[in-house]
């Protein structure tokens, strides 16, 4: 498991890195709140209103690329909650 979370995190990293490079200045400025799928490979971004949107736009210009996702301005791309029924159903 140590290894897929290196690696999650190397993507993350780079794309991180992608946006702050060549999108961030101008998102923020033009889309707030948005999502933006970024490409690692070719260091395209695509952006949407919803997290689904981007990663389809993206995943249709770029089939195999490999994809990390932002939310323009926000510190994360998405809040996760969980119950206490969610975690028992889990659980059990």
């Amino acid at each position: 498991m140590k290894e897929r979370n290196s690696v999650l995190s190397e993507i993350a990293d780079r794309a991180e890195a992608i946006y702050a490079e060549r999108f961030q200045a101008r998102y923020e400025a033009e889309h707030p709140g948005k999502f933006v799928a970024i490409d690692i490979n070719s260091r395209g971004a695509w952006v949407d209103e919803r997290a689904e949107g981007a990663i389809q736009n993206a995943r249709s210009d770029a089939p195999y690329g490999v994809f990390h996702l932002i939310r323009v301005g926000q510190p994360t791309a998405l809040r996760t909650q969980q119950t206490r029924r969610e975690t028992l159903t889990n659980y059990w």
